[in-house]
């Protein structure tokens, strides 16, 4: 499945008179990678009342206007559920007090080196 991307805003499908993907949005892959190693990789822990994810495990992602996280996103058995827009100098963090599932896994946006995933 391709990815694709307007401003921070991420969509699995593109779906238009025609078929072709409008020239504003850029495509995107998914990258994922060890959250111990890389902190551009969201990290979910599970909390009594749902998750918590933070981008940088053992240190939190750049929050500085060059280099920052755009948005942390959580999915959940297949469904997206929750969607964090981080500003400039926020903690790249989010708690979603939801249902516990079987598949968990978030997603978090760098202006600069793209989009990672995490897997529970």
């Amino acid at each position: 499945m391709k990815y694709y991307r307007k401003d921070w805003i991420l969509f699995q499908e593109v779906a238009n008179e025609g078929g072709k993907v409008p020239e504003t949005f850029k495509e995107t892959t998914i990258k994922s990678d060890d959250p111990d190693k890389n902190k551009h990789v969201p990290y979910i822990e599970e909390t009594n009342d749902g998750y918590k994810v933070k981008v940088g495990k053992n240190e939190f992602h750049a929050t500085d206007s060059e280099h920052h996280t755009m948005f942390i996103e959580l999915v959940v058995d297949n469904q997206f559920y929750y969607k964090k827009i981080i500003k400039l100098n926020e903690k790249p963090e989010a708690d979603f007090k939801i249902n516990k599932g079987k598949e968990v896994k978030a997603y978090a946006f760098c202006n600069l080196h793209g989009l990672f995933e995490y897997k529970m």
